[in-house]
């Protein structure tokens, strides 16, 4: 079935790994080598091939790590480096804690 579904729709596996890619980009800051060649279902010089087009075309860093393997260091977004943001609007306004410094006093 596998191989059929490819077959009908021209494009399919490279959507789909497409989609693959940008959870994974949303949701990791690094991803294991062995975990995005799981999600994108590609191996072997295939796989390599596919990451040295990242790396020049997507700014994807491969970086090793020591008895672990490879890492790809996706590029960063809002959604998978988030930072503090301070709410002002949910913040009490100074004068009114002020009021209350007399009474603790």
């Amino acid at each position: 079935m596998h191989g059929l579904t490819e077959e009908l729709v021209a494009g399919f596996e490279q959507a789909i790994q497409a989609y693959a890619i940008h959870v994974l980009s949303l949701t990791y800051q690094r991803v294991p080598k062995s975990v995005l060649a799981e999600a994108i279902n590609i191996e072997g010089l295939a796989l390599d091939k596919f990451l040295e087009h990242h790396v020049a075309n997507s700014g994807w860093i491969l970086e090793k790590v020591q008895g672990r393997g490879q890492l790809i260091v996706l590029p960063r977004s809002e959604f998978n480096h988030p930072e503090l943001k301070k709410n002002t609007d949910d913040g009490i306004p100074l004068e009114h804690v002020a009021r209350i410094f007399p009474i603790l006093g």
